[in-house]
């Protein structure tokens, strides 16, 4: 009871300090997929007779892992260094080696409980997996076991050792702090679980490997950044038709007058990872419509867009693709002729609009002009 009221204290400061920091920020849900690479140094302890000061031991780990979504990662993790051993009837300490590889999940408990936030100030993970650990150079242990043996007293190290494999299971938890964009600085508790033969000792129990661990987590790979908005040029207005000074003339020929046209412009804007067009938009397509068939010479181009802030360039080239297949589906199906749309997408290498907290939205979007 006490180990999850800790956890949900912990989870709720999280969200607080989180909140804090982004309530700035509008919520989004962002691609948040990449590689990771992790190091990290501390102190380990086995579970066994003795005090703290008897058992720990330098203990450090490496692990490389790819977050797959918000909510999940998988890393491969490498650690050890040395273990301790303790034998209360004579006192003896020993040392011995150990390294282990294992696979983690990890599951993103702030984003579960708080929601998507791609900038959080701190993220606490919970961890679990498989490992295999090879434990070696236990010649302490099997000095000590050659000594009791000569006391009449071998049961004490009933299971020692030269060399050991073992297959483990573990969990723990993993807070990260970000400095930036790429680098986090974390602090990590975990154990790891294994054969009762792992310290040399009979203790009836499994063997435990406690490990408080802290150290730096880099991403790799690209940041896409955002890059200068490209201004839409105006259409070229017509010159203006400069009529021809009045000659008095008996029965003088009425002269024409052209009329200026000036091009129809609509955007329109759609939703986060979305393709169809709300009714409030269709209004736009509609007022397009009415331009071109008003002027039956006019022609219309459209161009797709897509967030920059969001998604990845793969799927926002997708997204521009089908926004701008769903406005020329519209324009066909209320009569408008294919050979009068000219119809491109751009995906997330042009931004029309400034890419910034303001305006960033609005690059989710079709420009539609017609003259």
């Amino acid at each position: 009871m006490k180990f999850k009221t800790l956890i949900v204290s912990v989870l709720a400061a999280l969200a607080t300090l989180n909140v804090s920091a982004q309530e700035t920020t509008p919520e989004v849900k962002p691609d948040m997929s990449y590689w990771f690479l992790g190091v990290q140094g501390g102190i380990g302890a086995t579970r066994g007779e003795g005090s703290f000061k008897d058992l720990y031991s330098p203990a450090a780990a490496l692990s490389v892992g790819y977050r797959f979504n918000p909510y999940f990662a998988l890393r491969l993790n490498g650690s050890g260094w040395t273990g301790k051993g303790y034998l209360p009837t004579t006192a003896d300490k020993y040392k011995y080696n150990y390294a282990q590889v294992g696979l983690d999940g990890m599951l993103d408990l702030c984003t579960l409980f708080g929601g998507v936030k791609p900038n959080r100030i701190a993220t606490l993970w919970l961890t679990g997996g498989v490992g295999y650990i090879h434990s070696f150079s236990n010649d302490e242990a099997l000095d000590l076991k050659t000594a009791n043996t000569a006391q009449n007293r071998p049961e004490q190290l009933t299971y020692y050792w030269d060399k050991r494999d073992y297959v483990t299971g573990r969990f723990g938890l993993h807070l990260d702090f970000r400095l930036c964009e790429r680098v986090n600085f974390n602090i990590e508790g975990n154990a790891t679980v294994m054969d009762d033969h792992f310290n040399s000792k009979d203790a009836d129990n499994a063997d435990w490997q406690f490990n408080v661990l802290a150290g730096f987590c880099f991403r790799l790979g690209k940041i896409n950044k955002p890059v200068a908005p490209v201004v839409v040029p105006e259409p070229v207005q017509p010159e203006p038709v400069v009529e021809p000074e009045p000659v008095v003339e008996p029965a003088p020929e009425p002269v024409a007058v052209v009329e200026e046209v000036k091009p129809c412009i609509q955007n329109v804007f759609f939703l986060i990872n979305r393709y169809d067009i709300r009714p409030s938009e269709m209004a736009k397509v509609d007022e397009a419509v009415a331009y071109l068939n008003k002027y039956p010479q006019a022609k219309i181009d459209i161009t797709g867009y897509a967030d920059k802030n969001t998604g990845n360039a793969t799927i926002n080239q997708r997204l521009s693709k089908q926004r701008v297949n769903s406005v020329y589906n519209a324009l066909i199906q209320k009569g408008i002729a294919a050979d009068r749309i000219n119809k491109d997408y751009k995906g997330d290498t042009v931004q029309p609009f400034p890419n910034d907290k303001e305006n960033y939205e609005k690059n989710r979007v079709v420009i539609c002009v017609a003259e």
